[in-house]
């Protein structure tokens, strides 16, 4: 009898192929797409750690205001927590190409002979792309291209330039003033493509040469490279990897203050102060934030899916079932064949899902990086963990669903289901009773309104269905959406000024920048503010923040446009206004009228009342007034940064602008809002590949679906299609009239769907973002419009598909009992 009970269940198989296939499908997409994403994050940061881990990248590097001597070396060196330690020599210097032209040059001196030996000792080390190692001391490497990195080829001629403010001491820090490039190499320190600050030229990076320490004249190091002890091992992106290194961090620092004088001073950074860790590690975490949620609502699909087809394969088989029960099977044995037979198709589907989620998706979102990233070979893991969470997850929604189909059949007795079920009593459905509509309709469409308006459940079924699947285009585009407004509403919108200049401490403005400032040919109008680094908090939170305070609040508004996100109205700084950015406000749950506590940059604290939340999207900002901070700290605040409209757009002008500044004995730093901009853009392009899976992931799945639907729709109603081929139907006359229900129901589901779509993009959204980065909440119309007509292009398609099973149904078929 067992064997007879698995033969059942095998013909039952190879009867329903596509059944079968469909909750294969389903489960596949979601398991894969879950495990893919999912897997994404720790396989990208699992990569970089290795690479960083074989280049032995430094953990620390040390900068000292008066350099580092060997006695300094050797005391660092002595610390147990201390690995290893490399010296060099770091220079920023306009150099000349033998093309005349000047890049602002980054100059390592290494010990490159050691580079040469392979010693394990050389941090930082260099991989050779191209050329060959130097062997001679006016011969040098050069990093590879980048998106701010000029492309300089082998043999090109590089010298110091004149154009230095420093070109006459030059002497006394270099050796050699000449080199001839004869190799191109990669640095793990330079993994992202972004755009490394500097305070000389334009105020970037545009060549980065190494050359060895022998050409360095200077009489102490300017930095010192270091790997820690016992860290290796630790992911460098996980918390245990940090919470190590903030102790060694602290005991450095502890170190610097006992060996420095009173003008000397050690900047002990660790790897967070390095552009393409920073970079890195937060174009990962949010592909993790999208991976936590959007998943998610596959499986909810698939389970409604698996819900449709075991319930319409339990309602074709009732009189088996009746049968089965009759002959004495009990009623888990009977059930036991639609789980088997549904398991099946959800173990099959989790192994494809897992070993094509695994392998493709990750690496398809490893590669849109490429275009802000030097990347390393990726490393795609198979994780047990994630796999026995995606597959267990499966297994739930499907078995759940079986059943709870199997629940209500079995429940009744077995000479009940050997007989068909009755027919619903026909009742007159709500058109029938406007005389004007329904007279005026044919008996096709009188049909077909019939058979929406009758059949609740199929029609429940469908709508659902379909308009869950157009929820997740819709999210998928929304979040696109959502990425792309960023950089725009943020740095033209919001932030009205054009370049930001940063000055040294209370310094008066000398020659150069007054000159700039007045030319009323480049400058249109400029403020000083007071800009600084504070901590913002609240209860138990405690949130970073740069602080603003305008010298002359009244006109801060042409400079920064501080608004409502909800109503668009402008917010006033008047004699008193503590305006706190959208983000930074929710963080710490304040509203307006909430009291909090900040803390400036010389440890002061002072508290606050809100009046008012600015919309904002990249960064935590605080707006003062002035006389606010000097009630709160008792002192009035330094005004060290100048926000300047100005006239000048090209990006030739701009460098020329910035070079000009930089020579200057007042200006920290300088920089375009235009160019700023550039940077995030290109931060943030990569997070449209990740949206652009999930579209196609939610594409896939709305083929899956309707196809599935529009296929136990023409099941039940095989007899019902027979019979009126019988009548005289033609194949197409047929087709419309089933066809005809689909598309309508595919409109309906559609609709649904773009309102499921803007409550689900909302939640993704909110789910994904962080206190110094808010995500665009609007919906653009053409995104609608996309989901819409995908969803419908993929129900037309499938209608297509579909149209051939149509034809094959026979007219005997209307003659065929139901027992």
């Amino acid at each position: 009898m067992k064997k007879t009970y698995i033969k059942t269940i095998t013909r039952e198989i190879k009867e329903s192929f596509g059944r079968f296939v469909a909750i294969f499908a389903i489960v596949a997409l979601g398991v894969g797409f879950l495990a893919g994403l999912l897997a994404t994050t720790p396989d990208m940061q699992a990569s970089v750690d290795k690479y960083y881990d074989d280049s032995h990248m430094a953990d620390i590097n040390i900068k000292a205001t008066m350099g580092l001597t060997n006695a300094d070396i050797e005391a660092i060196s002595s610390m147990d927590e201390i690995n290893k330690v490399m010296p060099a020599y770091v220079t920023d210097s306009l150099m000349k190409t033998n093309d005349n032209e000047v890049l602002p040059t980054r100059i390592y001196g290494l010990p490159l002979n050691r580079l040469n030996q392979n010693d394990d000792g050389f941090i930082n080390q260099l991989k050779l792309i191209k050329g060959r190692m130097p062997q001679a001391n006016n011969e040098a490497l050069v990093e590879q291209k980048g998106n701010f990195l000029s492309e300089i080829e082998l043999g090109t001629t590089m010298s110091v330039s004149e154009d230095n403010e420093n070109y006459g001491n030059v002497g006394e820090i270099y050796n050699t003033t000449e080199y001839t490039v004869v190799g191109v190499v990669s640095n793990s320190q330079y993994l992202s493509k972004e755009a490394e600050a500097s305070k000389i030229g334009n105020g970037r990076i545009g060549a980065i040469m190494y050359v060895d320490e022998s050409n360095y004249k200077l009489g102490a190091y300017t930095d010192v490279f270091i790997t820690a002890s016992g860290v290796s091992d630790l992911n460098t992106f996980k918390e245990e990897y940090d919470t190590q290194m903030d102790g060694i961090v602290t005991k450095l620092e502890a170190l610097g203050k006992s060996r420095s004088q009173k003008t000397q001073k050690w900047y002990v950074l660790d790897r967070n102060a390095n552009v393409s860790y920073v970079s890195f590690s937060i174009n990962a975490e949010k592909v993790a934030s999208i991976a936590t949620v959007f998943p998610i609502f596959f499986f909810l699909v698939a389970a409604l899916v698996a819900l449709t087809t075991m319930t319409r394969m339990v309602e074709e088989e009732r009189t088996q079932i009746g049968t089965l029960k009759a002959l004495g099977y009990s009623k888990g044995t009977i059930m036991f064949k639609y789980l088997v037979y549904c398991g099946l198709a959800t173990v099959l589907g989790s192994i494809v899902g897992l070993l094509v989620g695994f392998r493709v998706l990750p690496n398809i979102l490893w590669n849109a990086y490429a275009s802000g990233y030097h990347l390393p070979e990726f490393i795609a893991n198979f994780s047990w963990g994630l796999a026995l969470i995606s597959s267990f997850l499966a297994i739930v929604c499907t078995m759940v669903a079986t059943i709870w189909a199997c629940y209500h059949a079995l429940k009744e007795k077995p000479s009940s289901l050997m007989l068909p079920r009755s027919p619903k009593a026909g009742k007159r459905i709500f058109l029938e009773r406007i005389p004007f509509i329904w007279s005026r309709m044919k008996f096709t469409y009188k049909a077909t309104a019939r058979n929406l308006i009758r059949y609740k459940k199929h029609f429940f079924m469908t709508v659902i269905g379909i308009g869950g699947c157009t929820a997740l285009i819709v999210t998928g585009f929304g979040l696109r959406d959502s990425v792309g407004d960023i950089a725009n509403t943020q740095f033209n919108e919001i932030f009205q000024y054009d370049l930001l200049i940063e000055l040294n401490g209370d310094h008066p403005l000398d020659s150069v920048v007054n000159e700039f400032i007045k030319d009323t040919k480049k400058v249109d109008n400029f403020t000083e503010i007071s800009s600084q680094t504070g901590y913002a908090t609240r209860k138990n939170e405690r949130f970073m923040a740069t602080v603003y305070v305008p010298k002359e609040p009244s006109v801060l508004k042409d400079f920064v446009n501080l608004r409502d996100r909800r109503s668009g109205k402008s917010i006033v700084t008047d004699k008193s206004s503590v305006i706190v950015t959208e983000m930074l406000a929710s963080a710490l749950g304040i509203q307006k009228g909430d009291t909090f506590t900040l803390e400036n940059a010389n440890g002061e604290t002072g508290k606050f009342v809100l009046s008012g939340i600015a919309e904002n999207y990249v960064g935590s900002y605080i707006y003062l007034n002035q006389a606010d901070y000097n009630n709160a700290f008792g002192k009035a605040p330094s005004y060290n940064t100048l926000m300047l409209n100005t006239f000048i757009t090209d990006d030739s002008q701009q460098d020329a602008a910035l070079t000009k500044l930089l020579t200057s004995d007042t200006v920290s730093s300088a920089a375009f809002v235009s160019q700023t901009k550039k940077s995030y853009d290109n931060l943030l392009s990569s997070i449209n590949f990740v949206v652009f899976a999930l579209i196609m992931a939610a594409g896939g799945l709305a083929i899956v679906v309707i196809y599935n639907l529009t296929n136990i729709n023409i099941s039940e109603r095989r007899k019902e299609l027979a019979t009126l081929k019988v009548l005289g139907f033609h194949n197409k006359e047929v087709g419309g009239y089933i066809f005809r229900e689909i598309f309508i129901l595919s409109m309906f589901g559609t609709g649904v769907g773009l309102l499921l779509g803007m409550a689900l993009h909302a939640f993704v959204v909110r789910t994904s973002e962080r206190t110094d980065l808010m995500f665009g909440r609007s919906i653009s119309i053409s995104s609608f419009i996309a989901s819409a007509v995908i969803t419908m292009v993929f129900s037309f398609i499938v209608q297509l598909i579909l149209y051939r099973k149509l034809k094959k149904i026979e007219m005997v078929d209307s003659m065929k009992a139901s027992d």
